[in-house]
């Protein structure tokens, strides 16, 4: 969410560090003081219950998009869901974001000689490997900052999604996705208490890479809570 301070002395304190740097979930950290809150209650000391957290779609695409030569390259996914989603303490939350009906498109054009789908799932199934994700500060100008989740992948190599397009795809047969990614709550309601909150790619500060070629991520999603809070107001707050 964005915010206005009328005290310009906040810039140093504020300023992302991480900007178009890489780390690792090993040693990356939520802003200090981040922390979600659920019905109320700050989720800053040890609980029993952690929140579990799942995906809605809102766009009628989830969709990735490069370059590959001269060819733009597209992998457009009508689903979404997140396994294993839980909000933890300090600002942080885990699980994989999972989609289905998934193509890919070259130049527009569906290509079927490059159905994707990650190592042991079904054709039009890609599945991100766990993720770790991170309330963050990011600084627009000396007044005003963004609210944002920065997700990492928690695999040594950085991975996120380690795609296979087909032995005959041009694009070849093994792909990862790697890089950094940064989400922001499309409404600008994440320090709002709100049943669902929409969340979509924070272009400023992400950086995908197809292979070795730029990738954005296009689209929208709904995150709420489910299991024994479900339905129940939550909000984030980096701090």
């Amino acid at each position: 969410m964005r915010r206005a301070f009328k005290a310009p002395g906040l810039l140093g304190l504020l300023t992302l560090a991480l900007g178009l740097t890489v780390f690792s979930a090993a040693t990356a950290q939520a802003e200090l003081g981040a922390y979600w809150e659920v019905g109320g209650t700050k989720l800053i000391s040890p609980i029993t219950l952690l929140p579990e957290i799942q995906a809605q779609k809102d766009s009628v695409h989830i969709n990735f998009l490069t370059k590959s030569g001269f060819n733009t390259v597209e992998i457009l996914c009508t689903e979404i869901k997140i396994k294993a989603g839980l909000l933890h303490l300090l600002g942080r939350l885990t699980g994989k974001i999972h989609l289905e009906g998934c193509i890919t498109k070259k130049n527009g054009v569906e290509e079927a000689a490059c159905k994707p789908k990650t190592p042991g799932a079904n054709l039009g199934l890609i599945e991100t490997e766990k993720l770790e994700g991170l309330l963050k500060l990011h600084t627009l100008s000396p007044t005003v900052k963004d609210d944002v989740l920065q997700l990492l992948p928690e695999n040594a190599k950085n991975v996120y999604l380690p795609l296979e397009l087909g032995a005959t795809c041009a694009f070849g047969n093994k792909v990862d996705v790697t890089g950094t990614l940064f989400l922001k709550d499309g409404q600008n309601k994440l320090l709002s208490e709100e049943v669902k909150h929409l969340f979509e790619e924070f272009p400023p500060l992400t950086k995908l890479l197809f292979g070795a070629n730029p990738m954005t991520m296009d689209g929208s999603f709904w995150t709420l809570l489910e299991g024994d809070h479900f339905l129940k107001l939550w909000k984030g707050n980096p701090a």
